[in-house]
């Protein structure tokens, strides 16, 4: 995934990936969906949908190329990710659903588990860790099975399994199962697994200037066309779906190279790039606090047209709220912080 000769150049493309999937995940969850079709406004808003179903899948991929389990002992390991991700995720999870949106504790507890909630992303990515925790599952021909899988269900059969076990049992099935099928996930974090060996490949399939023109015309051109037709975003069934996704992950990482061989000539923006990159998690975790509480300002006549910036606004508060976090002088007090609310 990056052929950057040097650790902290590596680490900087990681950081860069992560800083565009981001602004992919937010714009999914803050955009306004008005009750009049048509108008700026609209459009905005279907924009930020089509372009939001971008950012998980980059994200589980950089996951897979990460994702080295033999570098720890077990325990090691499950107590880096506890930390690291299982503890922000909880307790943040556990304030917005319980406190903030004043749910029961059950309710609260399946939201946490990503029924009907963001929080799927982590649920898929805490199986991708156990599944590819075996070395079987990290080999080259198995992951090739698995991005065909993906393909083949997120296309055509994404809620099929849940429909063939619980349907039979007297469950309903809700649109949201297909969230919650690993089928549709596994794929891409297979290809970052993958990636980890096949650098030089990728290298010259990718990292060049004619890929970026091809997959960037082929993302306007599918975005524009559910404009069009005012389709709103879906990860599963129907080819041009599939095709923002493809052109759309190809097209960050592309434009992740790019900005870090051009990095001495966009010093700014690269480095806004990289700090959004680390603070990527949190701003994950937070972003439903301020969509929450500022939605009311947000959908205001005099800025309802901005919707565009809406995204950029949430982040810029976040990244905000870290930043002033990680002035805190308490030792102990910024460490708890940074900790629960997935400040790295």
């Amino acid at each position: 995934m990056n052929i950057i000769s040097t650790h902290a150049n590596k680490s900087n493309e990681i950081y860069l990936i992560k800083a565009f999937s981001i602004i992919s995940v937010v714009s999914a969850h803050s955009y306004f969906n008005p009750d009049r079709q048509g108008g700026f406004a609209w459009y905005s808003a279907l924009f930020l949908r089509n372009i939001g179903i971008i950012g998980v899948i980059c994200f589980l991929i950089v996951a897979g190329y990460l994702y080295h389990p033999e570098k720890y002992p077990l325990n090691e390991l499950v107590k880096r990710k506890a930390k690291t991700i299982g503890i922000p995720w909880l307790l943040t999870g556990f304030v917005y659903h319980y406190w903030v949106e004043g749910m029961k504790i059950t309710s609260a507890v399946k939201k946490i588990l990503g029924i009907g909630s963001c929080l799927y992303y982590l649920v898929m990515l805490v199986f991708c860790f156990i599944l590819f925790y075996a070395k079987a599952a990290r080999k080259k021909s198995v992951c090739f099975v698995l991005i065909i899988t993906t393909v083949f269900s997120t296309v055509f059969f994404y809620d099929v399994p849940f429909k063939l076990f619980l349907q039979p049992l007297g469950y309903h099935v809700s649109d949201w199962v297909g969230y919650l099928n690993p089928l549709n996930w596994v794929g891409y974090f297979a290809i970052g697994v993958a990636a980890q060996n096949e650098l030089e490949k990728i290298k010259r399939w990718i990292y060049n200037p004619i890929t970026l023109v091809i997959c960037g015309f082929v993302l306007t051109a599918c975005v524009v066309h559910q404009l069009m037709i005012g389709a709103p975003e879906s990860y599963f069934l129907g080819g041009t779906h599939f095709l923002i996704r493809l052109s759309g992950l190809t097209t960050v990482f592309c434009m992740a190279h790019l900005i870090e061989n051009k990095r001495h000539h966009w010093k700014f923006i690269y480095k806004i790039l990289v700090e959004l990159g680390k603070d990527s998690y949190s701003v994950y975790l937070l972003h439903l606090f301020v969509v929450h509480y500022f939605i009311s300002y947000m959908n205001q006549p005099f800025v309802i047209y901005f919707v565009l910036l809406r995204p950029l606004v949430i982040i810029a508060i976040i990244v905000g709220l870290d930043i002033l976090i990680r002035k805190v002088k308490n030792t102990e007090i910024r460490e708890i912080l940074c900790t629960i609310l997935g400040i790295r």
